[in-house]
């Protein structure tokens, strides 16, 4: 209690003289286990040789953590904080134990670069072993340091340390179990490749590592469900070659990495790519991560042929091919997107049916198995400006959605197949495509 009084004179006598250093204190996380441990470092705060630092991603969402790492029944605490050392600052991850009240720094793991990246707890086997698996960071570089251990019999081992671009944590061997996954710099080329770290008996074994495919300009990666009680690593690039594509990481039954889609003959997963840079994502709603693969249509017997592009969302295994579980049509000029009726897929043509100020609108045709385009079926309209309103009840529209001072509005002209769709079912098809989608995905 005294040291409590003691720590609150000293900090009231320093917010009063001190006005840029009560910045970093009034900044502190407002949680209980960062309470805790303010006492221990109350000195190095007020003398601006420790801040608070949020990891970037991972399992922490702030600067402090109440965690079981050692496996003893009662949390520790874990504290991200930049330090400072002969006027140098750096990023470390300090580690707390409790007893009897009394708080002690159990370990500390200092980094490298300028911030933390990522903070993992994943749990190693069976036993329980927690992994303590940080990120460290350098502004301005794309390529990031990597240490991994855990505590045995109470004290902290590293296990392994190295540099990775992308770093998730996740089970790729269905074994219960999290394993970390990484993509870093070939050593032997100018590309990237995927490593799998798993531990075993006390140590970490790195799996061999997987290329991906030559020539891309890696975007993003993450861990993801892709159905079959399955976990990949989705790798989103972009090559001036083929374009967006995806290398799809699997782990096999062997406990190895493969790169499903790549091409030993061109060295690139070149049959997911496609030119609209439209990411890997749940665009159901399942659970399940789906791949998007480009679909070429046409209608035929016509004095001018009209091409459209739809995105099959498919599901994805190592021995089998893509299976295509439905249909899109992205619109990204004007900020939508429709899934087809699941029946229809193969028979609908979109057409660009209007494009005026302020109106715009695209028709969807029946089209037969032969390519003929048949009966209009329904039509998607973008509405803006001050008659925006007006043109929409003339038209007899029914509203889908407003975003951006543009009204998007559903016309419906036949229904074929008997119960394929209805109104309210087309309606239920209709998204706005996320602002950020194609601004993250795009090559720069």
């Amino acid at each position: 209690m005294k040291s409590w009084v003691c720590l609150a004179l000293v900090l009231c006598l320093f917010l009063s003289g001190c006005s840029y250093q009560a910045e970093r204190l009034l900044a502190l996380p407002r949680t209980e286990e960062s309470e805790r441990i303010l006492e221990v470092q109350a000195f190095s705060l007020l003398t601006g040789n420790t801040v608070y630092s949020i990891p970037a991603s991972g399992d922490m969402t702030g600067s402090s953590l109440s965690i079981d790492l050692t496996g003893d029944g009662s949390a520790e605490t874990v504290s991200c904080v930049l330090k400072t050392k002969s006027g140098k600052q750096y990023p470390c991850i300090e580690i707390y134990a409790y007893d009897d009240g009394r708080s002690s720094l159990l370990t500390e793991i200092p980094g490298e670069g300028d911030h933390i990246d990522a903070v993992y707890f994943p749990v190693l086997d069976e036993s329980g072993t927690v992994g303590v698996v940080v990120g460290w960071g350098l502004a301005d570089s794309s390529l990031h340091g990597m240490t991994v251990g855990a505590f045995f019999e109470g004290r902290y081992e590293a296990l392994y340390s190295g540099s990775y671009q992308y770093l998730s944590v996740a089970d790729m061997d269905q074994d219960g179990f999290s394993e970390i996954i990484f993509v870093t710099n070939d050593p032997n080329s100018a590309g990237s490749q995927a490593i799998m770290l798993n531990y075993s008996e006390g140590g970490i074994r790195a799996s061999a590592a997987v290329p991906l495919s030559q020539g891309t300009k890696l975007q993003s990666a993450a861990a993801a469900s892709v159905g079959f009680n399955r976990v990949a690593l989705l790798c989103e690039g972009y090559s001036d070659v083929y374009g967006y594509l995806t290398d799809v990481i699997l782990c096999t039954d062997k406990g190895e990495l493969v790169n499903v889609y790549r091409s030993e003959r061109t060295g690139v997963s070149g049959s997911t790519a496609r030119s609209c840079p439209i990411p890997c994502m749940d665009a159901n709603n399942d659970g399940i991560v789906e791949l998007p693969l480009e679909r070429e249509v046409t209608s035929v017997a016509e004095e001018h042929s009209v091409h459209m592009t739809l995105i099959d969302w498919c599901r994805c295994d190592e021995s089998t091919e893509p299976e295509i579980l439905y249909t899109t049509y992205y619109h990204a000029g004007e900020g939508w997107y429709m899934r087809l009726p699941d029946q229809m897929s193969q028979n609908v043509l979109p057409v660009q049916s209007v494009s005026a100020e302020g109106v715009s609108a695209t028709l969807f045709y029946f089209l037969s198995g032969e390519g003929e385009r048949g009966l209009p079926l329904w039509e998607i309209y973008v509405l803006s400006g001050e008659n925006a309103e007006e043109t929409e009840r003339i038209c007899l529209l029914e509203r889908l959605a407003v975003s951006d001072g543009k009204i998007y509005a559903l016309r419906v002209y036949n229904t074929i197949y008997g119960g394929f769709y209805t109104r309210k079912s087309l309606a239920s098809l209709f998204s706005l495509i996320p602002s950020d989608t194609f601004a993250e995905n795009s090559a720069s």
